[in-house]
């Protein structure tokens, strides 16, 4: 009697076993798709008065302050000071892509820029986003690492950050991009890698709007 329950035992202990293993094997349809962001404006914002202080390592100029200076439609005009000169840019935001499109150094002006023919098509944010997503514009070939990061910079904390990593096309040119972009602040840090000792890092120090 003893012998037959120890064999009812072990054979309900095998079909329990089997039946967990089943159960947590889930079919490939089944499982959660791979999120993705639709709408890359949101990590770019370019609302009229809004300005960024960025603090800098690894060379003297990689420091810098950025500022909304106007916004008609989806093209925004942003002024640029990294204490050796200071950049006008338009960008084109939209949903879809956020791209530089017009960029001119020494330019201490607030005039317009936006009706200025384009003479850049760098593509910096591009739907969808999610992790492995790439594409190419003149300059880099640009890769989607992570879609989820946090991030402390000495400007607070941010999550739900974007991580895209940019190889330059010009073989002249070395050094890899990585950028970090937070929902509703934009761009928080950057990273030009040269070689593994020697990196330039611009980090958001504070954000506000004027």
């Amino acid at each position: 009697m003893n012998k037959l329950l120890a064999i009812i035992l072990v054979t309900i202990s095998v079909l329990s076993l089997a039946a967990c293993s089943k159960q947590n094997t889930a079919p490939s349809e089944k499982l959660p798709k791979e999120e993705s962001i639709t709408d890359v404006s949101v990590y770019f914002p370019v609302d009229s008065g809004l300005a960024w202080i960025y603090e800098g390592t690894g060379n003297e100029y990689a420091g810098f302050t950025r500022k909304v200076i106007r916004r008609q439609d989806k093209l925004a005009q942003l002024g640029e000071n990294n204490g050796g000169t200071q950049m006008g840019l338009v960008y084109q935001v939209t949903p879809e892509a956020v791209s530089l499109i017009y960029a001119v150094e020494e330019y201490y002006s607030d005039g317009s820029l936006l009706s200025r023919q384009p003479n850049r098509n760098e593509i910096l944010l591009k739907a969808p986003l999610k992790p492995g997503a790439s594409w190419q514009d003149a300059r880099y070939k640009r890769e989607v690492v992570s879609i989820a990061d946090t991030i402390t910079m000495p400007g607070g904390t941010f999550t739900s950050v974007i991580r895209i990593k940019g190889t330059p096309l010009n073989q002249t040119n070395t050094a890899s991009l990585i950028e970090y972009y937070a929902p509703g602040v934009g761009l928080i840090a950057r990273e030009y890698i040269i070689s593994e000792d020697s990196q330039i890092t611009s980090k958001l120090k504070s954000w506000n709007k004027n």
